[in-house]
Order: structure tokens, then C-alpha cells, then sequence
């Protein structure tokens, strides 16, 4: 699959990455487990496990079940998946709904978000970091490229410590055309907070 004209393969990229922090592990209830237990080798508690199974279930509702493909990796492989983009090792044709999910620890999914966003270290100094569990979104927008916008709402990217001009440049990745400020969210900040 590849351009007539220069001769450059297309890449074909999934419509959606969910990025997935893993459950509440022994190591999160007791930080000395670490001394003892390798980190892959660290168990979910069963609360962690009641957590995994309730994303699971919120991830199926977003990527449905019809003509869709979903592969799961865990942040020891991220590089290995944008080689398998690149070299067109995960089968998958133009129509098909296919959904990358990536399993990882907090601060590893802020650092996935920052590099697929190129944020700044000033930008990145408010974002919080997933509690256990939650899931965050990104799907092609409008030209290609990959935005939290279309499944989380404003309220959300705010309270995940996205700046307002942030929130901006993921509704634009979203909808391809300049966000009419006047219906964003600022104007309900401004009026919340007597500004």
C-alpha cells in the first residue's frame, strides 16, 4: 500500500491508543514489596483486579465488537509497536477498526501522552498522573492526528491538568478548525470563578 506518485509507503495507523494505567498491585498497597518482588512480578490486590475488569468492560463499550482489532501492549514494548506500525507487521486494512491498548504505570502514560502531544516540561509540570485503572482515550481526529477530545469532555482534560490552551490545541486536533473560544470552556471558568 503504497503512493503512486513518490513511491513512499502510507502508514496506516490505529484509530485509537488507549492508554491504560494497571490496577491497584501490592506494590501500591505496600511500597516494600519491592524489595522482595520483581516488578513484573507484582500482583494486582483484588481490588486491582475488580478495577482491571471494570476498564476491560469500558474499553469493549469503545472499540465495540464489530470488524474490530484490538492488541494489547505493555510499556516494555511501546518502541516495538511503532516499529510493527512502521513495517506494517499488525495486519490490518483501512477499514478495520483497530485499537492499540497500552498497559502501563501512571507516570509512563504521562510520558506517552507528552511525547504524542510534544508538550512542553512547563505544560507537563500540572498534569496528574492516572489513578489506578483509568483509561485515557486518543483517537485520530479530524487530519490524522491523535487527540483526547472526542471521547473525554473539558471538564476531564481539566481535572487531568491540561491548561486551557491545551484543552484548545486537542479540540482542534479533533475537529481539524479553529475552537471558537467564546463556547469553550473558558467562558463557565471565567463565570465559576468571578473572573
Amino acid at each position: 500500500m503504497g503512493n503512486a506518485n513518490t513511491g513512499t509507503k502510507e502508514r496506516r495507523m490505529p484509530k485509537r491508543i488507549i492508554l491504560v494505567r494497571h490496577g491497584e498491585s501490592e506494590g501500591n498497597v505496600d511500597k516494600n514489596v519491592y524489595a522482595t518482588v520483581p516488578d513484573h512480578k507484582v500482583q494486582l490486590t483484588k481490588k486491582g483486579k475488580e478495577q482491571a475488569k471494570k476498564a476491560g468492560e469500558l474499553i469493549r463499550g469503545v472499540v465495540g465488537n464489530n470488524n474490530c482489532k484490538v492488541y494489547f501492549y505493555n510499556t516494555g514494548f511501546v518502541e516495538s509497536l511503532w516499529r510493527d506500525i512502521d513495517m506494517d507487521k499488525i495486519p490490518h486494512s483501512a477499514n478495520d477498526n483497530l485499537n492499540i491498548v497500552i498497559i502501563s504505570h501512571g507516570p509512563t502514560v504521562g510520558v506517552l501522552l507528552v511525547r504524542f502531544f510534544r508538550w512542553t516540561a512547563e505544560q507537563v509540570e500540572n498534569l496528574t498522573s492516572p489513578k489506578n485503572a483509568v483509561v485515557r482515550i486518543m483517537e485520530l481526529g479530524h487530519e490524522g492526528e491523535y487527540t483526547l477530545a472526542l471521547y473525554h469532555d473539558d471538564q476531564t482534560l481539566e481535572k487531568w491538568g491540561l491548561s486551557p490552551e491545551m484543552i484548545v490545541d486537542q479540540k482542534q486536533r479533533a475537529f481539524g478548525h479553529k475552537v471558537d473560544l467564546d463556547k469553550c470552556f473558558f467562558t463557565s471558568y471565567f463565570e465559576k470563578n468571578n473572573v
